[in-house]
């Protein structure tokens, strides 16, 4: 957004200093001005004065305008009008810990990512609190070799190991040895139950001295008999040889708002402020959500159009309201259109999310909540989102000299997402508007576009989506 020339005249200090001067031989035409008479001094510090007396009415010259006005004054503007900065979402995800059995973790505990490239490390925070499970070891079941059944001849032994919601023990030790003959089946009877956060066991056997391998899992912490029909050809693998099961996972979100909170899977390593007896953290699936507080040109261009619009349920006010709602990053109106289908008096806004997600359910109702509350009379207003198209693309660049590929990729992706992200509901994804987001940047002497080879027109309910795997930089 363009900023008008200052409004008031201005003068800095030197200039103001000199006019002083001027003024003053004029009426005293050998009046002495060096550098060090009182005269002087004291012109320097009247001049020091006046120039914050310009700097100030400039200032609240442009803060009377919101096309000028200060991100400080534009939080007065939309207080005004009722339009208030979107301060950003937090990130959502499950934080895994390992620690000692029957250690409490709770609400509050914190994970860290460190991005190590430089900038700032992220912290998350559980929401819920939890003990880590305390299965303890198996002790040894009692074994007999019972009935008919597939077991062929040998010496049997068996051993249990406990599962939790988060992982198994290691096995206990073993029942006696048992000598079966072929034919017979296996009593395994005494079966272990499990201490705290035991929901679950397993059976693995051995014969004649070899490895464990899985025979069974009892579904439940209660059962103290299983009959072993189980034949050598339909064994399982073995046992751990490391215990996961001393994990819990607890709800967390980020500590602040922001995209950069959305880490992937594994991300999160290093221990914050946790309880002694914690051993790691981590994160199994990505954190998500996570959204950046609302640029300065956004919110401007947004009280822009409320102070422009006359608030009678124009395309502009409504896209105006339903881009206020926190989780609404954009919002295309199609008047005349009830869903898809063409109806007077009906209006559909579909709306797209930060990163053109597709908003909740939550805040497309809130959204249709926010519209009704207008009261608009003879329009009946429809909320909804829109069906995601993937965009495929393929740039090749002439690169300025000194300039690898490496040095420009990631910076021609993020041109290019960014351009087909501003693309609202049913707008065409253009071969030229790539080009534009592409030629220009630094290293970059010209560009080609190999997909798509023409402009692309997406339906009325469509909204073109991209990520960075999408797109092929050569």
């Amino acid at each position: 957004m363009s900023t008008p020339a200052p409004m008031i005249l201005f003068y800095s200090q030197s200039e103001i200093l000199q006019q002083m001067m001027d003024a003053w031989r004029a009426l005293i035409p050998d009046a002495y001005l060096g550098d060090d008479g009182n005269t002087r001094l004291l012109f320097e510090v009247l001049a020091g004065v006046e120039e914050s007396v310009f700097l100030a009415g400039q200032i609240v010259s442009e803060d009377m305008f919101v096309k000028t006005a200060s991100p400080m004054a534009l939080d007065h503007w939309g207080d005004q009008y009722g339009i208030i900065l979107k301060p950003g979402s937090t990130s959502h995800g499950v934080l895994q810990f390992s620690a000692g059995a029957g250690t409490y973790i709770p609400i509050g505990a914190v994970g860290i990512h460190d991005p190590q490239n430089g900038q700032a490390v992220l912290y998350f925070q559980t929401l819920i609190d939890g003990t880590i499970p305390s299965p303890g070891v198996a002790e040894p079941p009692t074994l007999s070799a019972v009935g008919s059944g597939p077991l062929v001849i040998g010496t049997y032994n068996y051993a249990i190991s406990f599962l939790t919601t988060e992982g198994e023990t290691l096995i206990g030790a073993p029942g006696q040895e048992v000598v079966a003959v072929a034919g017979r089946q296996m009593s395994v009877s005494n079966i272990s139950l499990g201490g705290p956060g035991t929901i679950a066991r397993r059976i693995y056997r051995q014969r004649d001295g070899g490895g464990y391998r899985f025979v069974a899992t009892i579904t439940d912490n209660t059962t103290a008999v299983y009959t072993d029909l189980i034949p050598d050809s339909s064994l399982g693998g073995a046992p751990l040889s490391e215990s996961t099961a001393q994990q819990i996972s607890l709800d967390a979100e980020s500590e602040s708002f922001g995209t950069a909170y959305n880490v992937v899977p594994g991300a999160i390593s290093e221990l914050g402020d946790v309880p002694d007896g914690v051993t790691g953290v981590t994160n199994r699936e990505a954190f998500t959500g996570g959204s950046d507080g609302e640029s300065t040109d956004s919110y401007r261009r947004r009280l822009l159009q409320a102070v422009r619009s006359p608030g009678t349920g124009s395309e502009t006010d409504l896209r105006t309201w339903a881009e206020a709602v926190e989780g609404v990053e954009r919002a295309t109106t199609f008047p005349n259109e009830n869903m898809g289908s063409y109806q007077p008096g009906h209006v559909t806004v579909r709306i797209s999310g930060p990163g053109e997600s597709i908003p909740s359910d939550d805040t497309v109702n809130l959204v249709q909540l926010t519209l009704q509350q207008r009261d608009l009379a003879n329009l009946i207003v429809h909320v909804t989102t829109f069906d995601p198209i993937v965009a495929t693309i393929a740039v090749h660049l002439a690169r300025q000299d000194g300039y690898s590929l490496d040095d420009v990729e990631d910076s021609v992706k993020l041109h290019i997402e960014t351009y087909v992200r501003s693309l609202e509901v049913g707008e065409t994804l253009r071969v030229n508007g790539i080009i534009t987001a592409v030629y220009g940047q630094p290293g970059i002497a010209d560009v080609s576009v190999g997909l798509p080879t023409t402009d692309l027109t997406a339906g009325a309910t469509q909204k073109w989506t991209i990520t960075d795997d999408d797109i092929t930089v050569t």
